[in-house]
């Protein structure tokens, strides 16, 4: 069953108490929590199904899905028609210094990801979106795949549901008791020892065992154009 930001609410309330300080917000705490949940491994389950992103003509960028959030992972990305043009993931630097010359443009776009500038101080930053170059000249709908781990969505309504995986409930619901205890006394200890854990390091083997084979190692020293090559097959580790 998928757990709900009033169940959230209802375990950090287990700590802080239902007459609590009013500083303490326990749709705040769980939301904390929730993020904290994502950030602390590269689940695999947080992987979502191909996201199609959109080049708008003469903008400088290209908007992430939604739930991308701010501890959303970037594994890869394609042009839908890789024959046209490609994509090449790359820093922020080396897209604003593309930008910077006059010299033809590269045989492929150059993404990085960039965090938008706060417009003003009663609003949080806009969500994560990738710099491009060259500039789109035309809107092409739905021209690049993204595949990418997502972030945390914001829970706002008490009927609304944890983006996770769940059977990551029961850490999200300690995770939630941990940080309500963490506001309200200013000591990580359970949150450390969330970290420390058999359960978490369980979790993590679990995780990484949802797909163990990743098939043949590529490139490197036993990659294509050795006249002799061993093919290497490979299990993903357990917790790191």
């Amino acid at each position: 069953m998928a757990v709900t930001l009033l169940q959230l609410q209802d375990q950090v309330t287990i700590v802080i108490g239902e007459d609590h300080d009013p500083r303490l917000n326990p749709t705040d705490i769980a939301n904390e929590a929730g993020r904290y949940l994502m950030s602390m491994h590269s689940w695999n389950w947080r992987k979502r199904p191909p996201a199609t992103l959109t080049l708008v003509a003469d903008q400088t960028f290209v908007e992430l899905p939604e739930d991308f959030g701010y501890e959303g992972e970037i594994i890869g990305v394609t042009m839908t028609d890789n024959v046209a043009y490609g994509v090449t993931l790359t820093s922020l630097e080396d897209v604003v210094g593309k930008r910077s010359t006059t010299v033809g443009g590269p045989g492929s776009y150059l993404v990085a990801i960039s965090e938008p500038i706060q417009q003003d101080t009663t609003s949080p930053s806009e969500r994560r979106r990738l710099e491009i170059y060259p500039t789109p000249t035309g809107t092409n709908t739905g021209s690049m795949n993204l595949i990418y781990r997502a972030g945390w969505l914001e829970l706002t309504r008490g009927e609304a549901v944890a983006n996770i995986n769940v059977a990551y409930e029961d850490l999200l619901k300690q995770l939630a008791r941990a940080f309500a205890w963490y506001y309200a006394t200013n000591d990580r200890k359970m949150i450390e020892e969330i970290e420390s854990s058999a359960q978490l390091n369980r979790l993590k083997r679990a995780d990484g065992a949802a797909q163990a084979r990743l098939g043949p190692i590529e490139g490197g020293i036993l990659g294509q154009g050795r006249a002799v090559r061993t093919n290497w097959n490979f299990t993903t580790a357990g917790p790191a």
